[in-house]
Parts: C-alpha cells; sequence; structure tokens
C-alpha cells in the first residue's frame, strides 16, 4: 500500500543517517589524539559493542554473486562502509565501467538503486541490483538499453498506463516503473476476456532482483 511504502522510505532514510552518523562518530573518537586512559578504555568498549562489530562484517552478510562489485566496492569504499552518498556511488560506476549518464539516465539509476531518495546507496542495495542488471561491466548499459526501448514508458502511474494501452489491440503492452513497488517495473497489457469477448487492461510486477518469494 502507498502507507506501508512511505513508511518504508522513512525508515531507510533513517537507517541511512544512523549509519552515515555512527561512521562520523567512530572517526571521530579515533581521531582525538589526547584520548586518556579512561577515553580509550571507553572507546574499547564503543569499537567491541557486538552492534558496532558488525558493521566490519558486512562481508560475510552480503551475497556479491559479482566478484568484481565485491572488489569494486572493497578497493574505493571498503567493506566495512554499508553505504556511501550517490554522487560519490555514480562517479565510482560510471568511471568504472567507461560510460556517461544523462540526466534521464541518471533518474532511471536512482530509482532502482535508491527508490526510497535516501540520497545514498547501501551494499545491500547494490548486490541486489546486480542480480537484475549485472554483470557489473554491463549494468549501466542494461539500464540505459531498457529505458531506450518504444515500449518502455518510465515514470507512469497505472491510470495513465491504463489511458495509453485503452485503444489499442490486444497483445500491446507496455512496460514502466512501478509506484507499488519502487525500484521495480510493472507491465501493462491489453487482452481479450473469452466469457465476455471484451477488451481488457492486466497487469503484472516484474522483479528487478530475485523476489522475496523465491
Amino acid at each position: 500500500s502507498l502507507s506501508s511504502n512511505r513508511l518504508r522510505g522513512r525508515l531507510e532514510k533513517i537507517n541511512s543517517k544512523l549509519h552515515v552518523s555512527l561512521d562520523a562518530f567512530l572517526k571521530y573518537l579515533e581521531s582525538i589524539s589526547s584520548q586518556t586512559s579512561k577515553d580509550r578504555e571507553i572507546l574499547s568498549k564503543i569499537m567491541n559493542n557486538p552492534m558496532i562489530k558488525g558493521q566490519e562484517h558486512l562481508e560475510g552478510l552480503i551475497n556479491f554473486d559479482d566478484v568484481e562489485a565485491k572488489n569494486l566496492w572493497s578497493t574505493k569504499f571498503g567493506l566495512e562502509k554499508f553505504m556511501v552518498d550517490w554522487s560519490t556511488f555514480r562517479d565510482v560506476l560510471c568511471d568504472f565501467v567507461g560510460v556517461k549518464v544523462t540526466e534521464n539516465e541518471e533518474k532511471a539509476l536512482r530509482q532502482i538503486l535508491d527508490n526510497s531518495a535516501t540520497g545514498c546507496i547501501n551494499i545491500h542495495k547494490f548486490s541486489e541490483f546486480l542480480k537484475g542488471f549485472g554483470p557489473l561491466r554491463n549494468c549501466v548499459d542494461n539500464v540505459k538499453k531498457i529505458i531506450s526501448e518504444k515500449w518502455f514508458h518510465g515514470f507512469l502511474s497505472l491510470d495513465e498506463a491504463s489511458k495509453l494501452l485503452q485503444t489499442e489491440p490486444p497483445g500491446t503492452f507496455l512496460v514502466r516503473f512501478s509506484q507499488s513497488k519502487p525500484g521495480n517495473f510493472a507491465t501493462n497489457y491489453v487482452y481479450k476476456n473469452n466469457k465476455d469477448q471484451k477488451l481488457h487492461i492486466g497487469a503484472c510486477l516484474l522483479y528487478t532482483s530475485p523476489s522475496p518469494r523465491d
């Protein structure tokens, strides 16, 4: 539902801010040169907290099927870094694959990778993105190819898609970004119902990475 999508978006934004704040806080603590023995004792307890230590072992929690992608994240950001800001990620990705993106292409990439508009890309979203659009070296081109197809209509609502298809013959279809499941695609198509012999418009969700039910 719309309300659950909004809630999920808010939770992802909070999660992003918590990770970014935690990372900055730890760096600050480690950079203090005038630490007393008591300071070091407190810092040691913080750094050994299971919740914080867990951030240092993301490698074992994230399923990177693409070895190059894992190496890229590790080299450029570090596997202990759960997320990076969008502009930094975009520049690193585009530089690695050797392509430039237009404003519309970047908008599509962000819709898939950062569908809650947090302004950051996390390591989990990146690994899931590559399951649908990988391998790494082809992922940007794969997205660009999809959004350049005649049947792709970008940011349409269900009502808008239905209006476009209402005068079309059976078999006609279009693909758009899903509003109910941000980051995924939806297809709408025209078919004839055998019972009433009338034309109807159907809808189907297309996941960009393996469905949670799989």
